[in-house]
């Protein structure tokens, strides 16, 4: 087996954390977000002939739109979307307590059915 060469190494290396720059530009959030409100300010002024009210109201959804993508890469960063998710072994006990729950509930109502069967056939 031939042994690693250094630029084999330098290649390898590099391979891993080099990312071509389109993609690292698309990779980020606010990228794709900052395109579709740019293109819907030049389509408003260009076709629609918009006043300074419409660009501020388009400016003040941007900002929205921004602080939303950002309080979600917080939420992200903290876990509080690995929070909500239920530990499957609590889930699988849960769903046994409750499907024995169900099936006292069902025996007792087929017990009062009976009785109330057999009063009815006096």
């Amino acid at each position: 087996m031939p042994s690693e060469t250094a630029a084999d190494v330098l290649r390898a290396e590099l391979s891993c954390k080099w990312r071509p720059p389109m993609k690292k530009i698309l990779l980020h959030p606010y990228t794709i977000s900052s395109v579709v409100f740019l293109l819907i300010v030049l389509a408003g002024g260009r076709y629609l002939f918009w006043s300074m009210d419409q660009y501020l109201q388009l400016l003040v959804v941007y900002l929205m739109v921004t602080i939303g993508i950002r309080l979600d890469e917080i939420s992200k960063k903290i876990g509080l979307y690995r929070s909500r998710r239920p530990n499957p072994s609590h889930e699988t006990e849960n769903i046994t307590a409750l499907l024995a729950e169900i099936e006292q509930t069902l025996q007792s109502i087929q017990a009062s059915l009976h009785s109330i069967s057999t009063k009815l056939d006096e």
